[in-house]
């Protein structure tokens, strides 16, 4: 089941696309690439492939929704596709493991072990890590080792799955951690303000850093994504406007 919108809500994400992502060739001269070096790299899992695609005949489809099994796995065959501006440089860093002497597959991995050291070894340094990854921290808050390889193999899977990247400006394990560690204390503290206390500076401060690491997220997954829970709450809570491009009026329906 993918999503039609309307003629207004479908020109709002049609704009969206236009100005925060990227068409294959745009992606292929962004990575100096050819078209079959790009391909090859996306199916050996270098980095993300499309993360949100539009067919005439059947409506959107986004990366996100297809990672929480809400929409097919790949868009149709023929769709308008569009990829994430973040990937670039996970493909630069490919091409240079492939000018090392890797091949496809084995810079595949190398990319995601650099993801996973670096994942690791920030851990105990980012602030609020523990509430977005409590399982990585024994009673101690020590950091977990294992259940921290294990947790981190899986934010990789979520990007390589394009489900980071209708969200995120860039990715890195840093950007990564600290985007759910924001977004996590933000959303306690907003339901429980006595238990996860934060000054209204605090607070305004910890949205900021949150939206200058994510994308606005298109017209029908702002509502209930990130932005919808986090920043739009806290701006309308202190009445300090809109985050723009939106807010976008109406609900997308899904058919």
């Amino acid at each position: 089941m993918l999503l039609k919108l309307d003629k207004a809500k479908h020109q709002s994400a049609m704009k969206y696309m236009e100005t925060w992502f990227w068409s294959f060739e745009t992606l292929a001269k962004a990575s100096n690439l050819s078209a079959d070096a790009l391909n090859q790299m996306l199916q050996h899992g270098c980095a993300p492939g499309a993360i949100y695609a539009f067919d005439n005949d059947n409506g959107w489809w986004s990366a996100l929704a297809a990672y929480t099994q809400k929409m097919p796995a790949c868009p149709e065959p023929n769709a308008q596709i569009w990829y994430s501006p973040a990937t670039v440089w996970w493909l630069r860093r490919s091409t240079l493991l492939l000018k090392s002497g890797l091949n496809y597959d084995e810079a595949s991995r190398a990319n995601r072990k650099s993801f996973v050291q670096d994942f690791t070894a920030l851990l105990p340094k980012v602030f609020a890590a523990k509430l977005a990854y409590p399982s990585c921290f024994t009673e101690g808050n020590i950091v977990d080792k294992e259940a921290a390889i294990t947790v981190a193999n899986s934010e990789w899977d979520a990007w390589i799955s394009g489900a980071y990247g209708v969200c995120m400006r860039d990715f890195t394990a840093s950007t990564c951690m600290r985007k759910e560690a924001n977004a996590t204390l933000i959303r306690l503290h907003t339901e429980f303000p006595n238990e996860y206390n934060l000054s209204d500076i605090e607070l305004i401060d910890l949205t900021q850093e949150l939206a200058s690491l994510i994308t606005p997220f298109s017209p029908w997954e702002r509502p209930v994504g990130t932005p919808g829970r986090t920043i739009d709450v806290v701006l309308d809570r202190f009445q300090l406007g809109d985050d723009y491009p939106y807010p976008i009026s109406g609900a997308a329906t899904a058919e």
